[in-house]
């Protein structure tokens, strides 16, 4: 009995790990038709893929997110772990979604001409994005490359993890403005969106984690497991990473 308990379980958790997956696919989609800005974490590969057009934009984030897995190999060297490196499947299935969800969001919605729309394009991704970091997090079953650099980062340097967060997001987002003037001659994807997106999504996340953390914990694990915390990998998972 108990073995079929822990096979729905895990059905559950992946369920929710994929749903929180989709969002934030969704939510980095619907910013960048905003045309106000995308999210720190997906703003080189946007940039790259408005450049290097060979390869579509989830192409591009496959790429940048099995980057952030070597750079989490050259931060913790011999800390590092070997399944670490099933990051870079996630990043594959991440990559996928984001292509997947852009058809789909770019058949809904275009490029509005006011900038009120625009900014409501920016609060809805911003939304989507903290529902999707909650779910998948909470499905406790792999972190997202980006939350492993930051980890990383944490570990490395002797930081917090906000501090670490902090660091990773300032420059990411400096690296892709830079490239940005260099492929464009001005800024392009990364504008004020970003830095919404950047403070935005960790204020949206704290009253999800505070009305639904405990249904949603008691859907995937059961009541009887609701007080107690799930097993947690041996990388810690920062609790307001946005993608």
């Amino acid at each position: 009995m108990q073995k079929n308990i822990n096979y729905v379980q895990w059905i559950k958790r992946f369920a929710f790990y994929l749903l929180g997956l989709a969002f934030v696919a969704f939510g980095i989609n619907i910013a960048k038709v905003s045309n106000l800005g995308i999210s720190p974490v997906s703003s080189i590969p946007f940039v790259l893929g408005a450049q290097f057009t060979v390869l579509s934009n989830g192409q591009w984030t496959t790429i940048i997110y099995a980057v952030f897995v070597l750079i989490q190999l050259l931060l913790l060297l011999k800390d590092f772990k070997w399944y670490y490196l099933l990051q870079i499947a996630v990043a594959f299935v991440f990559g996928w979604l984001v292509d997947g969800t852009a058809i789909l969001v770019n058949l809904a919605l275009s490029t509005p001409e006011l900038y009120v729309v625009k900014l409501l394009l920016i609060l809805a991704s911003v939304i989507l994005i903290a529902f999707g970091i909650f779910f998948y997090l909470e499905a406790n079953i792999m972190s997202m490359p980006g939350e492993g650099v930051t980890v990383a980062i944490s570990t490395r340097f002797k930081c917090t993890v906000p501090t670490a967060k902090l660091i990773f997001d300032i420059s990411i987002t400096a690296i892709a403005i830079i490239l940005s003037f260099c492929f464009f001659g001005e800024l392009q994807i990364v504008r004020e969106g970003t830095l919404i997106c950047m403070v935005g999504v960790g204020l949206v996340m704290k009253p999800i984690m505070k009305f639904l953390k405990k249904p949603v914990h008691s859907l995937i694990y059961g009541k009887a497991e609701q007080a107690e915390t799930p097993h947690q990998p041996e990388q810690e998972q920062p609790k307001n990473e946005e993608a």
